[in-house]
């Protein structure tokens, strides 16, 4: 019974981490208006990120608690990868605009 309710919350975490990404991707003018996000950056900012971060947190300790080792390291690897990845993209981004 726990098998569905595991796979859908992975699937939920993946896809929530993928949309993510490519929001970031989006140039900053489609997700700031003049001094706040608009619709498109709000969602991002109080959807997306808080519900990756949720899912994450909720398959690491389904994980630590059925013992998938395996299912925790490659999880883990994938997120930290992607906010690397993310981070560095920012720093590109703001020394190609010289805020850097």
């Amino acid at each position: 019974m726990m098998k569905p309710f595991y796979k859908k919350i992975s699937l939920i975490f993946y896809l929530a981490l993928i949309i993510s990404f490519v929001v970031l991707l989006i140039p900053p003018n489609y997700k700031m208006g003049v001094y706040t996000p608009n619709l498109l950056g709000w969602i991002w900012l109080l959807g997306l990120i808080p519900l990756t971060i949720i899912t994450f947190f909720w398959l690491l300790i389904l994980d630590i608690k059925k013992g998938k080792t395996m299912n925790l390291i490659y999880r883990t690897i994938i997120y930290i990868l992607t906010i690397f990845i993310a981070c560095l993209y920012w720093y590109y981004q703001a020394k190609k605009m010289g805020n850097i």
